[in-house]
């Protein structure tokens, strides 16, 4: 009786090892969205991935250590010049994020407006595209927020164009029109399009993009007499506004 009790022990054990020998870990949850914000800093649940433009340097402000980081792996390296993994020149121009373990950067200041992306500790950096490549809008510059979305990130873009006839104000030649368009990065291939097409401003508008949600980018055309609340969806192409505020009071306005 003992060694038949003994034997069923035993053979408990190995099929409760077999068992959990057979069962594999939960694969890591891949994520889906993430955002900068406009004040060019990103809350994660570990810390805030920012880019310090008086010291030109990509960092990590770190919850538990509450101290900032610079982004670097660099064995010896002091962060105090351009070798360091972590230096940006004209950061306080640019926006970082931190998406799906790797970082992703922009440079509004140097031409072509070069997109780039590396590790998460600041390695490996390489050009993932080229937002001006041929120079065909001037000044381009990228405006924050920007959001990653599955595969893509999508992003705000403000550029000038010469007038062919200049308009007077207050006696004063205007000879440049302003322009606001969308586009977006495929984060794999590097592949970058315009989404939505330029929208021209008025002289005294401008554009304040607002979130992300199901599908759809929101932003607010403001300035002028009339402010006009709209969202774009991704997927139509289309943009449709929703809110429009008529000097002092607001209308709702599907259009």
């Amino acid at each position: 009786m003992q060694k038949r009790m003994f034997g069923l022990v035993i053979g408990l054990i190995f099929c409760a090892g077999l068992f959990s020998g057979c069962q594999k870990e939960a694969p890591e949850q891949k994520e889906n969205f993430a955002f900068v914000n406009n004040m060019r800093t990103q809350v994660k649940n570990e810390g805030i991935f920012y880019i310090d433009g008086y010291t030109e340097m990509m960092k990590f402000y770190d919850f538990k250590l509450a101290q900032s980081i610079p982004i670097c792996d660099r064995p010896n390296c002091e962060h105090n010049s351009a070798e360091c993994n972590a230096y940006f020149s004209q950061g306080f121009m640019s926006g970082m994020g931190c998406y799906r373990n790797r970082l992703y950067y922009y440079d509004n200041m140097s031409p072509g407006l070069p997109f780039y992306q590396c590790d998460k500790n600041g390695s490996n950096r390489k050009l993932l595209a080229k937002l001006n490549e041929k120079g065909d809008y001037d000044n381009l510059t990228v405006d924050l927020p920007m959001f990653f979305i599955g595969d893509e990130v999508v992003f705000g873009m403000s550029y000038y164009q010469f007038c062919s006839e200049p308009e007077m104000k207050d006696g004063t030649p205007i000879n440049e029109d302003r322009f606001w368009m969308l586009g977006k990065i495929n984060l794999e291939s590097g592949q970058f399009e315009i989404v939505k097409e330029p929208e021209k401003l008025g002289d005294s508008e401008w554009i304040v993009m607002g979130d992300y949600l199901d599908g759809n980018i929101f932003y607010a055309k403001a300035g002028g007499e009339n402010w006009k609340n709209c969202r774009f969806n991704l997927k139509t192409m289309r943009t449709r506004s929703f809110l429009h505020k008529m000097i002092d009071r607001w209308i709702i306005l599907e259009s």
